[in-house]
């Protein structure tokens, strides 16, 4: 029953759309005020609470050598590379999350898995370098 609360949760209230009037700080503040606007997405607090709760499906889609240097726990890693977006279109057990570098690899990829029919996806913008930048616990290899 918490599960389900949670879940809906996550799918009513935590998957906001990035609002443009947000302020974006450090090195990815270029490439983020680049990305298409109106994606769902959700924040770094969203984010921390739905993977302590085992809520989400978090696909780090950078590729491998990038993933190994350093990622957030409980993230898989399935290269954009190699990723059909089409495949994202399928039905989940869980939310899923995108996460890259920098937010514009996940943005082009929700974008094409938007397009494909894909429900219950988003991105996290902030990506590693904000996950990072907040000091947040990062895991090494792969």
């Amino acid at each position: 029953m918490a599960q389900s609360k949670l879940r809906r949760w996550i799918l009513g209230g935590v998957l906001t759309v990035l609002a443009a009037g947000a302020i974006i700080v450090g090195p990815a503040a270029l490439e983020i005020a680049t990305m298409p606007k109106n994606l769902p997405s959700i924040d770094r607090a969203q984010l921390e609470q739905a993977l302590a709760a085992n809520a989400i499906d978090l696909i780090d889609i950078r590729e491998p050598d990038e993933f190994a240097a350093g990622h957030v726990a409980g993230a898989r890693n399935l290269p954009m590379s190699k990723l059909d977006p089409k495949s994202l279109a399928q039905p989940h057990d869980k939310p899923i999350v995108l996460m890259c570098r920098s937010g514009r690899r996940t943005a082009a990829t929700l974008s094409a898995a938007l397009e494909a029919g894909a429900t219950n996806i988003v991105h996290y913008p902030g990506a590693m370098l904000d996950w990072a930048g907040a000091g947040k616990p990062v895991v090494k290899g792969p």
